[in-house]
């Protein structure tokens, strides 16, 4: 994941990995937690916020898991 995003930090990349090994917190049913895994890897559908040019600022940034 980190060769994929290497803008990421630490902790933005302890979420993505969570997100996607936590997969029972995703939904109560099988077919739903595809779909949200799914949407993630695919579609790009998981964001993280992050300051990336050092302003202070903190941006929604898409994430490729």
């Amino acid at each position: 994941m980190k060769r994929l995003n290497p803008w990421i930090d630490e902790n933005n990349l302890n979420k993505a990995v969570r997100y996607i090994t936590n997969a029972n917190l995703l939904g109560a049913s099988l077919l739903e937690i595809n779909e949200k895994i799914y949407n993630a890897l695919v579609e790009l559908n998981f964001a993280v916020e992050q300051d990336l040019d050092g302003s202070g600022k903190r941006d929604f940034i898409q994430s490729t898991l």
